[in-house]
């Protein structure tokens, strides 16, 4: 069944009844495909879509929370992150993806940075699993399937276990030499 709420189409359709409580899959039509919301309880189809309308615009609304890792403050917290300007104040400057760090089947969690640390004289940074050192400050970002910024699935105290500040102000940063290409 087509309901329109607003100027957004759905596509309601009954699932089955489980203790007398009807269930619908709902999905937002996109005109040339359909976007599935899941399956919600109602007393019928427009009650459904009601709830699975309104539970996605809470989604939609609400901001992918990231971590990140303040090596400035020498500090490890969860934020909100509203897009590339709110990553590029975390890491001070344009971010660089320096690794993925944790892989589910929706989820891809990446660590990003400042993509000149290693030419700016931030005297700080930290190692990361013992393993990956950066220079400045960090952010871990939740990437999905299509590519979208989510909420990471890890929490602070998972990457403070990995996390070790460094004090780089006694430190000489040595640029690497210019790369020199033939052809």
């Amino acid at each position: 069944m087509k309901i329109v709420l607003g100027d957004i189409k759905y596509d309601v359709q009954f699932f089955k009844k489980e203790k007398n409580v009807k269930l619908f899959e709902v999905c937002q039509d996109k005109g040339d495909h359909l976007w599935r919301l899941g399956v919600y309880a109602g007393k019928d189809e427009k009650e459904a879509a009601e709830i699975a309308a309104s539970e996605n615009k809470q989604k939609e609304t609400k901001a992918p929370i990231a971590i990140w890792i303040n090596a400035k403050d020498k500090k490890i917290e969860s934020v909100e992150i509203n897009g590339i300007e709110d990553m590029q104040k975390c890491v001070e400057g344009y971010v660089e993806d320096v690794c993925a760090i944790a892989r589910t089947k929706k989820l891809t969690t990446h660590l990003y940075a400042n993509e000149e640390g290693r030419f700016k004289k931030f005297p700080y940074g930290f190692r990361f699993n013992d393993k990956i050192d950066i220079i400045g400050s960090g952010l871990i970002v939740g990437i999905g399937e299509e590519g979208d910024t989510e909420s990471v699935e890890i929490s602070v105290n998972q990457v403070e276990r990995f996390v070790t500040f460094l004090d780089l102000s006694s430190v000489a940063i040595i640029n690497p030499p210019p790369r020199i290409v033939f052809e």
